[in-house]
């Protein structure tokens, strides 16, 4: 941090050699001491950040998100590093962090949905507070897994899965005879009822001579 010298300047005291440590106090004596005070607290606060970080300590709060705690309940214990800086690890994956902090939410989502049985089933709370806890977990798991928890039909799929029109041209000279009969069924349907199931006269869903060339391969 700086501190002033006998001579009324400033004086930063960092942990660097001689040369760089006369840099930085010209260029802090000369105008730019917002500057490297906004380099040392964030220097500073990284540092402190990575090591606050023990493996006992992730996998105790892992541990005790899987048993139902929230992760802000568990940052309020006494002597435990903030929400921001629990997510930290995870966002930096630091020691393999972001993997374990993931399932632990898994497993919470998990815990969740055994819990709404026994909401469900406790008889001595009211009506309403019942059912806001419900719908609580509810909505929260179908925003966090839909997937699983959701309750909208996905009719387009997803990244993972998205949905496929396949379209296959076949030619005519390579049907068997059933799937002649079968197509000619469906263009007699298609002939009679028209577009919308409306019956009609005229509505020609085959181009002119269509169904003279499936005649002849039947010949």
């Amino acid at each position: 941090m700086p501190a002033m010298s006998t001579d009324g300047t400033w004086e930063v005291r960092c942990r660097c050699g001689q040369q760089r440590r006369a840099e930085v106090n010209h260029a802090f004596n000369s105008g730019s001491r917002a500057a490297i005070l906004t380099q040392y607290h964030a220097r500073n606060k990284q540092t402190m950040t990575v090591t606050n970080y023990t493996r006992e300590l992730a996998d105790t709060i892992c541990s005790r998100m899987t048993e139902g705690e929230s992760l802000r309940a568990i940052c309020r214990t006494p002597g435990f590093p903030s929400e921001g800086t629990v997510r930290g690890w995870a966002v930096r994956d630091h020691d393999g962090f972001g993997e374990r902090y993931r399932a632990a939410r898994a497993l919470l989502v998990e815990y969740w949905a055994d819990q709404i049985i026994d909401i469900a089933d406790e008889p001595d709370l009211d009506p309403r507070d019942r059912q806001i806890r419900v719908h609580t977990r509810q909505w929260l798991m179908s925003k966090l897994v839909p997937r699983r928890w959701g309750t909208k039909l996905e009719l387009s799929g997803d990244p993972e899965h998205p949905v496929q029109l396949l379209h296959k041209e076949v030619s005519v000279s390579t049907l068997t005879n059933a799937q002649i009969d079968a197509l000619m069924i469906f263009c007699g349907r298609m002939l009679e009822h028209g577009p919308g199931g409306v019956e009609t006269e005229e509505y020609e869903t085959l181009e002119p001579g269509a169904p003279a060339l499936i005649e002849d391969r039947r010949l």
